[in-house]
């Protein structure tokens, strides 16, 4: 994937992060590391820290951070502490770093990734730099598969081994030398198991639609159903609903007509965007992801489809209303994520609902794919919306959503 494609496509929203002090929630991972933080150096390299307080109590300053999430970008940003060095995410207005560039000898805390994918690559990246040899502490909870992927390096003779297992974690030292060909076959059959380009019949167009995905971002290699669903059940809507020459419906307003501004939040792979773009390349589709292997992955595929396209990096919705994108959209289409790493969160999705009517523009509707045992009809209900059920089955259920606006009373 060539990085210099995305520099124009792909920009950092900044959200409200809050202060953070010494009694703020604290990951199990981080927790595990505040009381081995003997084992860091004092220029130890964070890699993917969680968005909680931990950098902010470390005790040592000299630390870099490679941020992978909007929401952690936020709190390192505004919260790290005042001596350190800098920032750094794949995404640009964050900053990058080369692992190239490294210190002699370093050392890098690697938080789990909920897709091994990021990892391997992250290896594969070390094995071939610069540097002689690289410490790796790789910290996770026991249910992540950190201890499976530990014991699988210490099979395959790598220099690896169990430093310490707390708080429901397990830390392991792995020593990554440069060219080790032990590693590099461990990692080529590692990933040999995974696909990163998939193709996939668009069922808006008919047409086939291939697509890169970045490691570790949601659906990776693959067409995921719920999308395939949300895809299928917006083609079929467009065919029964009347179009531009069709007069208004009994809500006041025209229908049927997939036109104007779109926002694709939670964006992935760009999955939605792309099949979108190759639909009707004259759609203004701006995508939002809080992942930065989502952005860059989406950016890369709509830079053929959709150059124009805005691709985002932002910690939910409200940072884009926040610098102008009230009422902007005719169109929100979303496979809305109900995940943070390995625990399952409705919260950003929540908070997105309450920001719908901020989004939309008067009529503007909501096309959305969930799975079926999410409560979110009731709330979006509960919240003014009329919610129409489109298609459903035992696992997800696709609905269409639109704002009840109320009615003025006369004089």
């Amino acid at each position: 994937m060539e990085k210099g494609l995305l520099k124009l496509q792909v920009r950092f929203l900044g959200s409200q992060a809050t202060t953070l002090t010494t009694t703020d929630d604290l990951s199990p991972p981080s927790a595990a590391i505040l009381k081995r933080e003997d084992l860091l150096k004092a220029d130890c390299v964070l890699v993917w820290p969680p968005a909680d307080g931990m950098a902010g109590l470390l005790e040592a300053q000299q630390r870099l951070a490679v941020v992978e999430t909007a929401a952690a970008a936020d709190r390192f940003l505004k919260h790290w502490p005042a001596g350190a060095t800098r920032v750094a995410s794949p995404v640009e207005g964050i900053g990058r770093i080369s692992f190239n560039e490294l210190p002699p000898e370093p050392q890098l805390l690697v938080f789990m990734p909920k897709a091994k994918q990021a990892l391997y690559s992250l290896l594969q990246t070390l094995v071939q730099s610069s540097a002689a040899s690289h410490e790796v502490l790789l910290v996770g909870e026991k249910r992540s598969g950190v201890d499976g992927i530990g014991k699988s390096l210490v099979k395959a003779g790598i220099d690896a081994g169990k430093v310490d297992s707390l708080r429901h974690c397990q830390i392991w030292r792995v020593t990554v030398q440069r060219d080790d060909g032990a590693l590099l076959q461990w990692l080529t059959a590692a990933l040999a198991a995974d696909r990163a380009q998939f193709e996939f019949t668009n069922p808006l167009t008919g047409k086939p639609l291939s697509l890169s995905s970045g490691a570790g971002v949601f659906s990776y290699g693959q067409l995921d159903e719920g999308t395939e669903l949300l895809l299928s059940t917006l083609c079929e809507w467009l065919n029964d609903c009347p179009g531009d020459s069709v007069a208004a419906g009994k809500d006041g307003r025209q229908s049927g007509v997939l036109k104007g501004r779109v926002l694709d939040f939670g964006c992935g792979n760009g999955v939605i965007s792309a099949a979108l773009a190759q639909f009707d390349g004259r759609l203004d589709i701006v995508a939002v992801d809080t992942s930065a292997s989502a952005c860059e992955s989406t950016a890369f595929n709509l830079s053929q489809l959709a150059p124009e396209a805005q691709v985002i990096m932002a910690d939910g919705v409200r940072p884009l209303i926040d610098t102008g994108e009230h009422g902007a959209f005719d169109w929100i289409i979303s496979n809305p994520p109900f995940h943070e790493g390995l625990r399952k969160s409705l919260e950003p999705t929540l908070v997105f609902f309450e920001s719908l009517a901020s989004l939309l523009k008067p009529g503007g509707r909501v096309l959305l794919v969930a799975n079926s045992f999410l409560p979110y009809q009731q709330f979006l209900q509960k919240h003014k919306f009329e919610v129409t059920v489109l298609q459903e089955d035992a696992r997800f259920t696709v609905m269409m959503v639109k704002r009840v606006l109320k009615r003025q009373t006369g004089h």
